[in-house]
């Protein structure tokens, strides 16, 4: 297998261009994963249900992948990463920004202080208990 990397030879019996094509492919698809997220995102206008920690988590692992792509000059692999970085940002940015106009929301409602519980507290007898 070392001559094969050496020689751009390929045990598969593909040329160095399909199997750079390969790559483009699975990482184009693996990065457009995050669309149909960024779609429900902006269609429901909340991103309550994505965590901040899995947001940067996922970051800096693309970011680390990156910096090794780069390194080992892995063209399809890191073009595929950065526009996985992108979408990820367009993402993160969409749920900083519904999170806040939420916030904004509920100070505007007088339920700031609540946890957006409201009036279901009163209901089941919880406030001045």
């Amino acid at each position: 297998m070392a001559g094969a990397a050496a020689t751009n030879e390929s045990d598969s019996g593909l040329s160095p261009a399909a199997i750079e094509a390969v790559g483009y492919a699975g990482g184009i698809v693996l990065a457009f994963c995050l669309v149909p997220q960024i779609k429900q995102v902006v269609v429901t206008k909340s991103a309550e249900d994505i965590s901040y920690s899995w947001t940067v988590l996922y970051l800096i692992g693309l970011a680390v992948t990156l910096a090794y792509m780069v390194l080992v000059g892995a063209v399809a692999g890191y073009v595929s990463v950065a526009l996985e970085i992108a979408l990820l940002l367009v993402l993160m940015a969409l749920k900083y920004h519904y999170d806040r106009l939420k916030r904004q929301q509920r100070a505007a409602l007088g339920h700031a202080g609540d946890g957006g519980h409201g009036d279901k507290r009163e209901e089941v007898g919880l406030v001045g208990a």
